[in-house]
């Protein structure tokens, strides 16, 4: 998440997918758990610079640019757990 604010503190217009509904609402609505970093999500979310989505199909319509930021558990061999990138 804090990628995704510096990105639209900087001006770009960012849709951050998330799969979790209720962290996508309270986040749209200005309600962040990170300390400080509310602050600077709710100044670009009012700018219109940052917003949240649970529809991966709308991040792919206007993306430029595409980042992924999925959890990657291990197991205890050490191999990733690519559940994630499988919606």
């Amino acid at each position: 998440m804090v990628t995704v604010a510096a990105l639209a503190e900087t001006g770009n217009e960012v849709l951050c997918i998330a799969i979790e509904e209720q962290k996508v609402k309270n986040t749209n609505e200005g309600s962040i758990d990170e300390p400080h970093l509310h602050l600077l999500s709710a100044r670009t979310i009012k700018a219109g610079r940052l917003k949240l989505s649970t529809s991966f199909n709308e991040g792919l319509e206007h993306a430029e640019i595409i980042f992924f930021a999925l959890p990657r558990p291990e197991a205890r061999d050490g191999s990733a757990n690519h559940k994630s990138f499988l919606m």
